[in-house]
């Protein structure tokens, strides 16, 4: 039997249905687009997130690389000169500011998670509809689909 053009359309299927073999389509909608934006907006947050996160990570090796060049500047008693102090207080402010950005990163990348596993479901929607000629021409019509 050969296939017609019109049946060849995408996201059109022709199928037969009933006793005298009408041909009833099965209609694809468009995707949800909520939970398309949705699920950009969950990976746009995420993405967010883990920049931040090696943000603060920078932040924290910084730090830790200020703290470290201290020791020449300071005693056993943590007694510091101008420098020391100075060099300490770089430390403190790369710090905390990774710290914060890190938390913020944090709650991007959490933020990104739920509201991409939340997001509805971004496939297609098929509804199919059905229709059934009997022999004393009752004609049955049906239709199906889920939301």
């Amino acid at each position: 039997m050969p296939v017609s053009r019109r049946q060849r359309q995408p996201g059109r299927q022709l199928r037969k249905h009933g006793r005298r073999g009408l041909r009833v389509r099965a209609l694809e909608h468009d995707l949800d687009p909520a939970g398309v934006r949705r699920h950009l907006l969950g990976l746009s947050a995420g993405a967010g997130g883990v920049a931040l996160v090696g943000l603060a990570v920078v932040f924290g090796l910084e730090a830790r690389s200020k703290w470290g060049s201290v020791g020449m500047h300071c005693d056993a008693n943590h007694v510091c000169d101008a420098e020391g102090v100075s060099i300490n207080q770089d430390a403190r402010l790369f710090g905390n500011a990774g710290t914060i950005v890190g938390g913020v990163g944090l709650a991007a990348l959490i933020t990104g998670a739920v509201l991409y596993v939340t997001a509805p479901a971004a496939r297609p929607v098929v509804e199919h509809a059905r229709v059934d000629v009997y022999e004393n021409s009752r004609v049955q019509i049906s239709f199906g689909g889920r939301f």
